[in-house]
């Protein structure tokens, strides 16, 4: 449906420049000066690190649940952000608020919500830090209620559960008491009181709370939702409403309200480790509320599957006007969470309303498609039920997943909780498309993304994260980080390795180059404007495998990755080990730069060269350790000549009974002489200061050797 302001058919999916949407462009350009419009105002928080929530669970009850100790931690944040970004800008600008309506100050994302009059915009907009204005109420509606609820197709569970790997721990029906305190966060119409969803109700929206704390669904979707998820194993379900309103009442879903639905997932308590948002607001990709807010949710500890939106009558700049739809919407759009596109199972194809990628910053999306006839019936024709479905069973296979990878991980670290960068990487690694350069130099389709995910059976896993560091200024220009890997074919196999990265909004982009090695290297993933990347090939009986990670980030880079080694399939699609195609510059799309004449000054992307010191850390030198017990990790730190200093140049992570073969000599920047170097390790058993070896000598070597206590 188009905006309510906005005249049909005449949207401009490609006017990113302004700080303003496009609903309120049309209220500066000719609505009536004296009109009262309600925004949320988004500021830049670059740079701020939003600290970590407490781990406190909180037990399943209706209505808000937030412990006293987190939110103390919410309080504190608001108060440094106000004192940050919102105090002067109120100081400025307050005179033109409605005071009635009162000021909403958020704290996962930087954003305020309030009245003002239409002739006060401009001005809010060119105020320092401003990043984006967008309309409150947002025009957008509740997707559309899916037939059949409660029924799923027979075809699905081969779609997204691995069955051999899961039933062989127990991981059955609703994962036999395996990963159960784990939550998933539904955003979306509610769940009716009649349906009992093993978690909790919640209602954000103050317009339809009516003492029922969320257990209504007057839409239908969220219900519907809910009753797919169970069917499909999962649990656990806290239900936040953001849609208020009655079916027979024209309804907006407000931006405040998908605000405080992603934050109470988050402050509501560790537990609530998937959030699957059934949101679609058109805003701008890189500096609306919803996305930063989903980046911010990710640093705190969630997973954010979102669906990539089924919006028409817009025009995709990449495409220009035609069946598909614009740009993903929010929070897809995000940089740190997954865009769901969908395609039927009956047939295999795309829905054809669907949005596609690319992201306005030139990363593809959608990350991943999942089938949206879950249930059987009309679903598949339903108005909005496209991506919102496909999203639904995503959110299912993250959260089987999960638990499955939290089932193995405590096998060896008892207090082992997924990240949900792992998570990502092991989703991606089960999809179906994998680097092909004759797409282009993206190697990937906008129109598939990492392709239909799913899960192999009978298959070998191993994933984890590495750090890309800055290549020191002596060498080729290039990190290549060499990550050893627990899995050696007893057979002929497939072995998929991906990777998948977390980029800081308004960063340059680093762009990361995944290669598997058997001896020589056997597949590779080089593609441009990604922030992952799927390489396939075929192992060898017998032979260890391996990853080397290259880039050439101007900052320390952390990534994740994932393995997966399986029975060869003799017609696999395999992904080559070409040369590197040449990345262009996508900025027709890129994100918007702060324009106007008051935005601050852009610090320089990345250091001064400095002159590289002689015979540094890491050459001729290659470490090894095979720890038997317990967790260490290893830092390679500057030595002031009296103390190992907080200044960490290389870390690497030591897991028990597991080789590693690892180097610093990337790790420099510039490289460290011996003497201005030392070595910390900690972990279990130790204390906190750990043991270190320091300034390293010619006799103490570059390396460190682990066994069974360091």
């Amino acid at each position: 449906m188009p905006w309510p302001t906005e005249p049909a058919g005449q949207y401009d999916g490609d006017n990113r420049e302004s700080k303003l949407h496009p609903v309120v462009q049309g209220w500066v350009a000719s609505g009536p000066p004296d009109a009262v419009r309600s925004i949320v105002v988004t500021f830049d928080d670059a740079g701020y690190e939003l600290p970590g929530l407490p781990d406190v669970p909180v037990p399943d009850g209706d209505g808000p649940a937030i412990a006293a100790q987190v939110q103390q931690c919410i309080d504190e944040i608001i108060d440094e952000r106000s004192a940050l970004l919102y105090d002067g800008f109120l100081s400025t600008h307050g005179a033109a608020m409605d005071q009635s309506a009162g000021v909403r100050r958020f704290w996962l994302t930087p954003a305020l919500a309030f009245a003002t009059r239409g002739s006060a915009i401009k001005d809010i907009a060119a105020y320092p830090g401003v990043l984006y204005v967008e309309p409150n109420p947002t025009g957008y509606g509740p997707p559309a209620a899916r037939a059949g609820a409660g029924r799923v197709d027979a075809a699905l569970p081969a779609a997204i559960a691995p069955a051999d790997a899961m039933s062989a721990v127990g991981l059955t029906g609703r994962f036999a008491g395996v990963g159960t305190s784990r939550t998933l966060a539904m955003i979306d119409s509610g769940v009716d009181k009649t349906v009992t969803i093993g978690g909790a109700y919640d209602c954000v929206d103050n317009e339809a709370c009516d003492g029922l704390f969320g257990r209504i669904d007057a839409w239908g979707h969220g219900t519907t939702t809910a009753q797919v998820l169970q069917a499909m194993g999962i649990a656990s379900i806290r239900s936040f409403r953001v849609f208020g309103g009655a079916q027979a009442t024209p309804v907006s879903g407000d931006s405040d309200d998908f605000a405080d639905g992603i934050a109470g997932a988050v402050a509501n308590g560790v537990n609530n480790a998937v959030i699957l948002a059934q949101l679609q607001p058109e805003e701008n990709p890189a500096v609306g509320a919803i996305a930063i807010e989903a980046d911010h949710a990710f640093d705190q500890g969630r997973a954010v599957i979102a669906a990539a939106g089924n919006l028409v009558g817009r025009v995709n700049p990449v495409h220009g006007a035609g069946t598909y739809a614009s740009l993903v919407a929010a929070p897809a759009n995000a940089h740190k969470a997954l865009a769901i596109g969908a395609y039927t199972l009956s047939d295999g194809k795309l829905i054809d309303t669907q949005r596609i990628g690319y992201a306005p910053d030139g990363r593809v999306k959608p990350d991943l498609l999942f089938p949206t006839d879950v249930d059987p019936g009309p679903s598949a024709e339903a108005g909005q039920g496209k991506t919102s479905g496909a999203t639904t069973v995503a959110g299912a296979a993250a959260m089987r997943l999960m638990a499955w990878m939290e089932h193995e991980g405590r096998k060896k670290l008892p207090t082992y909780r997924v990240d949900p960068g792992e998570l990502y990487a092991f989703m991606l690694n089960s999809g179906d498309e994998v680097y092909d350069p004759g797409r282009g130099e993206q190697g990937f389709s906008e129109f598939t993304g990492g392709g239909k995910m799913i899960l192999p059976a009978a298959a070998d896993f191993a994933w984890g994260r590495a750090i890309v560091p800055v290549p020191p200024v002596t060498s080729t220009g290039t990190s290549n980080v060499p990550v050893t890997i627990s899995l050696t074919p007893t057979q002929a196999s497939l072995v998929d390795a991906t990777l998948w990265w977390p980029e800081p909004r308004g960063a340059d982009h680093v762009d990361l180059d995944l290669t598997i090695v058997q001896g020589p290297a056997i597949a590779a993933s080089k593609g441009c404007h990604t922030v992952f990347e799927h390489a396939r090939g075929r192992a060898e009986t017998g032979v260890p495998l391996s990853l080397t990670i290259s880039g050439s980030p101007l900052r320390e880079q952390v990534v994740y990755w994932a393995v997966s080694l399986r029975p060869n399939q003799p017609d696999a699609k395999l992904s080559p080990d070409d040369d590197k195609p040449t990345c262009t510059d996508r900025s027709p799309i890129n994100d918007p730069p702060n324009t106007g004449p008051s935005d601050p000054p852009q610090e320089p992307s990345a250091p001064l060269p400095r002159p590289a010191a002689a015979g540094g850390v890491g050459t001729n030198s290659t470490c090894s350790a095979t720890p038997t017990t317990g967790d260490y990790k290893v830092e390679l730190r500057v030595w002031d000549g009296s103390t190992c200093t907080d200044d960490v140049r290389g870390m690497i992570e030591l897991k028990p009974s597991t080789g590693y073969s690892f180097s610093f000599s990337e790790e420099g920047q510039p490289p460290l002489d011996l003497g201005d170097a030392c070595i910390k390790v900690t972990g279990t058993g130790m204390s906190a200061a750990g043991k270190q070896i320091a300034p390293l000598t010619a006799s103490t070597g570059n390396c460190l050797n682990v066994s069974s206590s360091p």
